[in-house]
């Protein structure tokens, strides 16, 4: 874990193309963004502090601060944490999909470097990238809480 933790503060890896540009937007048109992973806290930490990420999300999660380590569990400590109601989960993996589905939120599917196309297809919607969501998210704004 050390060693991951510094590379990412050597600047040895990367955030997915797009998600700078597209958390700016979503930051701008009052989206507020939380982070739910199975990322170790440690981790977590040393990207979002690199990245500068607390620009735009509210706050970061990591699947070690709840005892069960189900993301469904983890998610839903967001939703009662911050009142939320309605929402929609992006990821790459079944379950982040199962997450949202457990908690009543829209489950998006994103192919990201780990997607599985058996896993996206239980998803509400799939995009092919990231960069999509600046446009997609309008569209299900009513169901998620914005109406644009």
């Amino acid at each position: 874990m050390e060693r991951l933790v510094d590379n990412i503060r050597a600047g040895k890896g990367g955030l997915y193309p797009g998600v700078e540009d597209v958390f700016g937007f979503l930051k701008e048109n009052g989206y507020a963004i939380y982070i739910a992973s199975n990322g170790l806290i440690e981790y977590l930490k040393a990207i979002v502090e690199y990245y500068q990420m607390d620009r735009w999300v509210t706050e970061t999660f990591s699947i070690q601060q709840i005892g069960t380590l189900n993301k469904g569990d983890l998610v839903q400590s967001i939703l009662q944490k911050y009142g939320i109601t309605n929402g929609a989960v992006v990821g790459d993996r079944l379950s982040d999909i199962s997450a949202a589905k457990d908690n009543g939120l829209i489950s998006v599917g994103c192919h990201f470097d780990f997607a599985r196309e058996e896993e996206l297809a239980e998803a509400d919607y799939v995009i092919k990238n990231f960069e999509e969501l600046k446009e997609f998210l309008p569209t299900i704004g009513d169901r998620i809480g914005l109406a644009k």
